[in-house]
């Protein structure tokens, strides 16, 4: 046995096996056909339950924008009443038109108001437009013996009323 020998196992009569480098030309890499359709079939129906859900929420989040819009008014009524009416006189009496509207400069129509007005009654009226699906929230003021005003929130019209909140339908 030489010491030199380049491979000693081979001199004892054991034979290497060679090794190669993995071959990297046979492997496959990325997504089948259907695996790629598959996943846009997923995507295409997780569209079709969002996009109307989304759709829904951002219309109802403009119909809560017009009930904002109509605070300033409700507190213009409000004031102009515990002021100036007397509890066991109608508010239709007390709180016309004019006398609110002379505290108070309503709105002129922007964004999603297609119109705004203080009705005699201290009534307040918004009609919203087409991206809010035209509804119109009116907004009626009581007053109780005590002096304290209520407020009650209707919508109109019916198609347009599941945009509207809870506590205005």
């Amino acid at each position: 046995m030489s010491n030199n020998c380049r491979y000693p196992l081979h001199s004892m009569g054991v034979k290497a096996q060679m090794r190669s480098t993995p071959s990297f030309s046979n492997k496959v890499y990325g997504f089948t056909l259907i695996e790629i359709l598959v996943a846009i079939a997923i995507i295409g129906i997780l569209f079709a339950v969002a996009w109307p859900a989304y759709q829904n929420y951002t219309i109802q989040s403009r119909v809560s924008d017009l009930l904002s819009a109509a605070a300033p008014a409700q507190i213009a009524v409000t004031e102009f009443a515990q002021t100036q009416c007397n509890p066991t006189t109608p508010l239709g009496t007390c709180l016309s038109a004019t006398n609110v509207n002379g505290t108070y400069t309503p709105l002129s129509p922007q964004g999603d108001i297609k119109a705004f007005s203080i009705n005699p009654g201290g009534i307040i009226s918004i009609t919203g437009t087409e991206h809010v699906g035209n509804i119109v929230i009116t907004l009626t003021p009581s007053l109780d013996t005590d002096g304290t005003i209520h407020w009650t929130c209707r919508s109109n019209p019916l198609e347009a009323k599941k945009y509207a909140p809870s506590n205005c339908q």
